[in-house]
């Protein structure tokens, strides 16, 4: 069974499907784990947690590179300073990334130093 994903293709004037193609995806998944409620639970996550993804309020991202430096702010604190309730620690603790939850402090200065270079 191949596990790949559909991309379509859009006409640039009229914005309809021209065409489509299969990508293989790598890896081997675990079936039994795939579930579309932790997809849901997880946008609901950085909706919740991220007022820029809610159109109706003052945070709404109206540049998109202001959206994408938000977000990527967003996903490092998700991942490397909240402790989750399932793992007791961070993702990134988890998957071996760090060796402690980051402190907000240590995630702008770890920001300040890539930008840096």
């Amino acid at each position: 069974v191949d596990h790949g994903m559909v991309i379509k293709q859009f006409g640039t004037v009229s914005h309809a499907i021209i065409g489509t193609k299969l990508v293989s995806n790598v890896g081997k998944p675990d079936e039994s784990k795939i579930c579309a409620s932790h997809v849901e639970r997880h946008n609901l996550t950085i909706r919740m947690q991220n007022r820029r993804f809610t159109r109706l309020t003052n945070a709404f991202s109206k540049k998109w590179e202001n959206h994408e430096a938000m977000f990527a702010l967003f996903a490092a604190w998700y991942n490397f300073c909240r402790k989750h309730q399932t793992l007791q620690t961070t993702p990134a603790v988890a998957a071996g990334l760090a060796n402690e939850a980051w402190t907000i402090n240590r995630l702008l200065s770890e920001s300040v130093k890539s930008l840096a270079g």
